[in-house]
């Protein structure tokens, strides 16, 4: 009995030794997943901010084309308070406004704007330290609008909002939203909006202040 047992299991073990060794599972091949369309807005929020900061610094017209259609009428109307409003008129106006219509009367340009695009122009020219380069944070998108959190010199956190372009799909600045959303932000230091605004006057114009208080056009 004990050579046929000794036999049976050299038998198995050889058996064993000799068998096929199971195949691998099979990898499947390493995929990188497409962007997804936040990342797409974000980038293209980003983008567009940096691209409109720069072209209000360089007083470049591309800052017409990286705002919402409605800045057209938007800076239409800024530009009748700077032709005619007088100062109660003003002062319902929220602060950031207030300043640029001050800043539009100081070539008495406002007089020769016969279309929107002059308009915009104007406003854009006049808004031309009104933003620093800096980097966003916590963009959000909700279609139709967006925004995007920044820190800027003399503001609290303000988020910068933007609305679609002429195609619909791409983003631009929300101009006169942003002009409210910076009013609201402006760090005043203890001071009323008026005596804010009499502040900075005295700063930029000096005794000139006086004379950007009148409207071009009484």
């Amino acid at each position: 009995m004990k050579p046929i047992l000794g036999a049976l299991v050299v038998a198995v073990a050889m058996t064993a030794c000799s068998a096929t060794p199971a195949p691998e599972p099979a990898r499947r091949p390493e995929t990188t997943a497409p962007p997804s369309a936040q990342s797409v807005d974000e980038q293209d929020i980003r983008s567009k901010f940096s691209r409109f900061v720069v072209a209000l610094n360089d007083k470049n017209d591309d800052a017409l084309f990286l705002c919402t259609l409605d800045a057209y009428a938007f800076a239409e109307s800024m530009v009748q308070h700077a032709v005619s409003s007088t100062e109660d008129q003003l002062a319902q106006l929220p602060v950031v406004h207030r300043l640029q219509v001050y800043e539009m009367r100081t070539t008495n340009r406002p007089l020769g704007v016969f279309s929107e695009s002059d308009a915009l122009r104007l406003l854009t020219l006049a808004s031309h330290d009104l933003l620093k380069p800096t980097e966003l944070s916590d963009v959000k998108v909700e279609e139709p609008r967006a925004s995007a959190l920044a820190t800027l010199p003399g503001y609290a956190p303000v988020r910068i909002p933007f609305g679609h372009g002429v195609n619909g799909k791409s983003w631009v600045i929300d101009l006169e939203a942003l002009f409210k959303a910076l009013s609201d932000a402006v760090e005043l230091n203890g001071l009323t909006a008026d005596q804010y605004v009499d502040k900075l006057l005295a700063e930029r114009y000096g005794a000139r202040a006086a004379e950007l208080r009148k409207p071009l056009k009484p």
